[in-house]
């Protein structure tokens, strides 16, 4: 997993030097050690790799069957970033090679991806704040209880020395 995840961020940073065919083959390894370890998270996420370096070449047919089993590998496993991705990739593909309804197709299903996950940031975020505000409440209780433990020890040792004061008041008293 982790070798073909390296291999991938090999290949990202192979693409930002312009060495495509170097990228290409580092990601198409990448794909095949994700495809052998049945990881199709890993898979998606070579794919659309892949699919943008050969965008960025300018070879359409291959970036588009990239972005295409990107996107369906991303959706066996609700890999939402990598479907987003994958759409907005599509949309853009399918415009630039004039197929304006599919591009159009894309570009709603992209949308409709961004929402949803915007939608559960929003919940995500929505659970953080009440797991904080749960937490700090149970350190304010914590807290509370700490210091009434400690008075109940200083009242303690009170009573202990008014035991000891009247013990020793009695025996001097005998």
């Amino acid at each position: 997993y982790y070798g073909a995840q390296m291999m991938r961020l090999q290949g990202r940073m192979l693409i930002k030097q312009g060495k495509y065919q170097e990228a290409i083959d580092i990601i198409q390894k990448s794909y095949e050690r994700n495809k052998n370890g049945n990881d199709t998270r890993g898979m998606s996420s070579s794919a659309v790799q892949l699919a943008k370096a050969y965008k960025d070449i300018g070879d359409h047919n291959s970036a588009i069957q990239f972005a295409l089993l990107a996107s369906e590998l991303a959706s066996r496993t609700s890999w939402m970033p990598v479907q987003i991705i994958a759409s907005d990739l599509l949309s853009q593909l399918y415009e630039e090679s004039g197929n304006k309804q599919k591009a159009l197709d894309y570009l709603k299903f992209y949308r409709s991806l961004k929402e949803k996950s915007e939608e559960l940031n929003d919940k995500a975020r929505l659970v953080e704040v009440e797991i904080q505000a749960v937490l700090k409440k149970d350190k304010e209780d914590i807290e509370l209880l700490e210091k009434e433990t400690e008075l109940r020890a200083q009242e303690n040792k009170t009573q202990q020395l008014w035991i000891l004061s009247i013990g020793g008041a009695l025996l001097s008293a005998i």
